[in-house]
């Protein structure tokens, strides 16, 4: 059996806190957000550091193309290795959820999620159709469910390439964040 351990993709910059001027209460604009300035909440060391705890823990591990982590985690061992994957995800700080972006910073990654799309169809792929801007933006901030170009080109059910391919598609189109 196999087991994948991915990296947590959204995080969030705090928004601005209204300002008071001369007395009165006024909201200051919140900054616009820019590709610098959005922290997915992707660590990119995450990967190498979940694979060099999980082998100090006498699993075997290794770091995929897309940053996480892949064991062969024998049967009826599932409920240790999860243990101890969360054991090192405790030791690396990796266990915490980070907080949800602001509205301005997920029409940014929208933008960016639009880009990998094109880029992925260019390589002769289907990502499928973009919801709108508005119905991304109001998804992610509802449940944290943000379209993903990748959902329809790699999944366990229906990939349009294998796993070797895949890795070597986000080579050609990253994620936005790695």
């Amino acid at each position: 059996m196999m087991k994948r351990t991915a990296a947590v993709l959204l995080s969030a910059i705090i928004a601005t806190p209204a300002l008071l001027l001369g007395g009165c209460a006024s909201s200051a604009p919140e900054p616009r957000a820019t590709a610098e300035s959005v922290d997915l909440g992707i660590d990119p060391e995450f990967g190498s550091t979940m694979a060099s705890c999980m082998v100090d823990h006498g699993w075997d591990a290794d770091v995929t193309g897309d940053g996480g982590v892949l064991s062969n985690v024998p049967d009826g061992q599932e409920e240790p290795y999860d243990a101890d994957l969360a054991e090192c995800a405790k030791e690396n700080g990796l266990d915490k959820i980070a907080p949800a972006l602001t509205e301005p910073e997920l029409r940014l990654l929208y933008l960016m999620e639009l880009d990998t799309a094109e880029c992925i169809r260019g390589q002769g792929l289907d990502p499928g159709s973009p919801p709108s801007e508005q119905s991304f933006v109001e998804g992610a901030l509802a449940d944290g469910n943000a379209w993903d170009p990748y959902a329809e080109v790699y999944t366990t059910s229906n990939s349009q390439v294998t796993e070797d391919e895949y890795f070597a598609l986000l080579e050609e189109c990253p994620r936005p964040g790695y």
